[in-house]
This record gives structure tokens, sequence and C-alpha cells, in this order.
């Protein structure tokens, strides 16, 4: 009787074995040996890995800044990387395939530019960031809605330098339902006033722009996240009010109930919440009418911190309506050392031919900063690419090139730096890209980097950052 075989499987073992093989292949750094013979990279994605095209009206060169600076990378990645290492038992493996991964990811290093120098107290601060508390602020639009870019920039940096905590929340925010380093959930009976919606009362606000007015007996409740290493507890509680009346504020710490007598007062006033050892909640219950509150401040010891000030659909303009007494009540608590400006998607207008208004009120903004917090150094970040439908493709918005010259404009007017946000993307016609990436780094609007982009903006931004530190001597 004759032995017949069954050869069906083979075309799949083949297929396999051939993936694998290119998959490896591809892995390869460029110049590999094997007894002596090198193997060249198989670069299988060739067709679909696109250079980033360059666009003369979004790169400034540094006549225009007389500053530019090399750069140190750093990789956000390699928390992602982590996750890889877990489920993967050949260590160096994993790290060799995160590395290769982390190669393909859309955006390119793009130095700081303008003036560097106004950045060395900052850097001097860092030097001492093991003995003292280092301040960023990080104010921008719904790009860092969600504490998006600036958890991934105070990660980073108090990984390097200390720290650990969110720094200051406000008592409210828009952005619950997608914040990944903080969950806050509050009662319905606070009345808010900010910058950019309602203050007809002139009442005064926080560095951010808003006060919150408890109508009845009114409660918020701060809840730390596991996603983000540095920011899981805090050590130090401190909240920030403007007390109407002498009464006792009730709080909880990891459910635990404490009491405060706090004292009227007409001006701003800082009380320390009794913390001990780490804890994850805070639970504030307060009387009606007790004051003014504008928010908290959960650390834990010395090292940086990253405040995240995102305004919602603004140009930034609306920050000149925060006078600068007001800031500097807050600059005697909270005294930053940079300030990182990230606007300018919402300006982006069709119809406008000149951003002279533009460049006025930025100035007239930053100067204000200047006086209330003169330790700090100011950074500009530029406009990133935004796209909108064009027939069948995605195309940046022509306002974009104009926008940039105007935000140039402005940091040369003031003396601070600026980084180009739109070229480090990858300049014109760049967010498309971003959105088909693998994974996608921004959503399908064409505007708002999703959780991955944002990080990878961070990156970039750190990148810049640490880099300028030999040119801001």
């Amino acid at each position: 009787m004759t032995d017949t075989k069954n050869y069906i499987t083979r075309p799949i073992y083949i297929t396999i074995t051939t993936i694998v093989i290119l998959v490896f292949s591809y892995l390869l750094p460029p110049k590999f040996q094997i007894a002596g013979v090198t193997l060249k990279r198989v670069e299988i994605f060739s067709d679909l890995l696109q250079q980033p095209e360059e666009d003369s009206d979004t790169n400034f060169n540094d006549d225009f800044f007389n500053s530019d600076s090399g750069g140190t990378s750093f990789n956000f990645i390699q928390r992602n990387s982590d996750v890889l290492k877990a489920g993967f038992p050949f260590m160096e493996l994993a790290d060799f395939i995160s590395s290769r991964l982390h190669a393909s990811v859309v955006g390119q290093d793009v130095p700081l530019q303008g003036n560097l120098k106004q950045l060395k107290k900052f850097f001097d601060a860092l030097k001492n960031s093991h003995r003292k508390k280092i301040r960023v602020a990080h104010f921008g639009d719904s790009i860092i809605e969600g504490d998006l870019v600036t958890s991934q920039i105070r990660e980073e940096l108090q990984k390097r330098f200390g720290g650990k905590g969110v720094g200051f929340l406000p008592i409210k925010t828009q952005d619950i339902t997608f914040r990944q380093s903080m969950k806050l959930s509050f009662s319905d009976n606070w009345k808010e006033y900010s910058i950019f919606t309602s203050n007809p009362e002139h009442l005064p606000v926080s560095v951010g722009g808003e006060v919150f007015i408890p109508q009845g007996n009114a409660w918020v409740k701060y809840e730390t996240s596991h996603f983000i290493p540095r920011q899981k507890s805090f050590s130090q509680a401190y909240l920030y009010l403007i007390p109407d009346k002498k009464f006792t504020l009730k709080y909880k710490i990891n459910k635990k109930p404490h009491t405060l007598k706090i004292n009227k007062s007409s001006k701003l006033t800082v009380e320390n919440l009794k913390v001990k050892g780490k804890a994850k909640s805070l639970k504030l219950e307060v009387p009606s009418r007790s004051g003014k509150y504008f928010g908290v401040s959960l650390e834990d010891g010395n090292g940086v911190y990253v405040d995240n000030y995102a305004l919602r659909g603004n140009s930034g303009v609306a920050l000149k309506n925060i006078p600068v007494s007001e800031l500097k009540s807050f600059g005697k608590y909270l005294d930053y050392n940079l300030i990182i400006l990230q606007f300018g998607v919402n300006a982006l207008s069709s119809r406008t031919r000149d951003y002279t208004w533009y460049k006025n009120e930025m100035i007239h903004i930053i100067n204000n900063l200047k006086e209330a917090f003169p330790q700090a150094g100011i950074i500009l970040v530029g406009v990133h690419d935004k796209s909108q439908k064009k027939g069948s493709r995605f195309v940046s918005d022509p306002s974009i090139p104009k926008l940039l010259r105007t935000q140039a404009e402005i940091v040369k007017k003031t003396h601070i730096a600026f980084w180009n946000l739109n070229k480090a993307m990858g300049g014109r016609n760049s967010m498309p890209k971003w959105v088909k990436a693998n994974p996608p780094m921004a959503f399908m609007d064409y505007t708002h980097f999703n959780n991955m982009g944002a990080e990878r903006v961070a990156e970039l931004f750190v990148n810049a950052l640490l880099g300028a530190k030999q040119k801001a001597k």
C-alpha cells in the first residue's frame, strides 16, 4: 500500500518562515556581520515610510534668531518598551526590537532657536533640583488639554531631576473624561469664573485664569492614576484660596478625615494639608460661599513640577486678561523657572491676511509674564501642522506659514526662545503622516495629537530643551 503524505500545510509554513526572515532582516542594524560576511538590512516598509517634506515657509535659519543649539536625545518610547519586555523573555532582543520600532516613528529633532541665554537661570536651577522645587508652567490650547504633552514632559523631567506628583490642579476641569494623569470629580454647585468664559465681577483668578465659588456645601476629589509612574502618589498637598470668612475645612487623605481652621483673608492664602506617607486621594469639603478657590498642588519632595494650564479653543490672547498683580501674588508660591507657551492653531484663519494684532497681543502677554516671573525663561512653541481636506487629500492649512513667521517675529521682539514644532513634525503636509502612522499619532480630525502623539511631541521638546543647555551659558 502506497504511503501518501499531506503537503497542504507546506505553503503556510514557507510563508510564515519567509515573513519571519524578512522581519528579522528589517530589524538588523544598517551594517551587521556574521563570520566576516556583511548582511544588509531589508527595508520592507521603504515604500510606506516617506521622508518629511521641507517647507521654507515653516523653517527659519540661524540668522533670523542669531542662536541655535545642538541636542542630546532622550527616548520616551523606552517607557512603552517596558510593556514589551514584561511579556518577552529575551530582554536584549526586546530592547533591540523596541529601538527599531522607535526608529520608524514620525517626527524629527529640531533645536531651540532665539535667545537661549535667558534659559540660563532655568538650567542653573536644575543643578539644585535635589535641594529645591523647580517649577514649569505650560500654557496651551486644546493640544495640551487632558494634561497631554505636559504630563509626558513632567514625567521625563522628574525622572531625570527628581520630584513626584502632578503639581497644580484647578477645582474643576473640562477634561475629566480623558485626563490620564489624575482623576477629578466634583459637586455640581461650584460656580466658575474665568478669563476665557465670563468674569463680570472681575474676581481675582489663578495663573490659569480661573476662580471657583461654592454656591452651597461643595466638594472636589482628586485621585491619582497608575498610568504615569512618577504621578501615582503624593506626600504634600497645598490648597490655594482667598478665604472670605473664618471656617473649618474638612478634607480626607486616603479616606481618612482631617480638619483645618482657616482664617479670613483678603489675600491669596496657601494652606498646607497634612499628609502622612504616600497618598493617592484627596477630597475637600467646603462650606457655602466660604471663599474664592483656585486649586491644589499635589507634590512629593524636591524636584521638577510642570503645571498644565489648558485654554480650550483659545489663541492665547485671553492671558492678557490676568492682571500682573494677580500673577505676582501666585508667583510668591509658584515661582516659575520656565514658561512654555503653546498656542496658535485657534488663531489660524484663511480670512486673516495680517497677524499684526496677534503679534501685539502676544508681545503684551509675554512682557506681563516677564514682569510677574522674572526668574523664568520663556519658550514659544510654533503652531503645529493642521490639515484641511482638499479634494481627496488632506493638506496643510494655508495660513500656517504666515502665522509661523508672525510667531518668529514675536520671539525676536521679546527676546525669548522658539521651538518650531511644525518643522519637528516634518513641515508642510506632515499631519497626515502622524494620523496614518502605525500606531497612529494623531486623531482623524487632522488637528489633535492622541496620547502616543503627545508623547512623541514631548520627547522632541525635551530633546530640544535639554540640548540647549550649552548654548544657554
